[in-house]
């Protein structure tokens, strides 16, 4: 049987870095994270999307995509406006 991904959390970045809005959407087992924290990992998500893009072989890849952990996935949407929006989902069980 397939196991269902859960969205954790939504975060929203303009284009110049900052955190717009974020959403928590399940109550984590340490609590939710501060503001400051979300913001701190807006940032670092806008910055290793900046540096993928600069470090890229391809020549017109411009976006950092997903990022895959044993306990999360992060999954980016950059859209042509400069806003990027990425997802927090659980680790499907095998």
């Amino acid at each position: 049987s397939a196991s269902l991904v859960s969205v954790l959390s939504l975060y929203v970045i303009n284009k110049s870095g900052g955190l717009i809005y974020n959403r928590d959407f399940v109550q984590r087992a340490a609590g939710r994270i501060d503001v400051s924290d979300a913001m701190r990992l807006g940032s670092i998500w806008f910055s290793l999307h900046a540096i993928a893009a600069q470090l890229s072989p391809t020549p017109n890849a411009k976006t950092l995509k997903s990022l895959h952990a044993d306990t999360f996935h992060l999954h980016c949407l950059h859209v042509p406006s400069g806003t990027t929006f990425f997802i927090i989902t659980n680790v499907p069980a095998p």
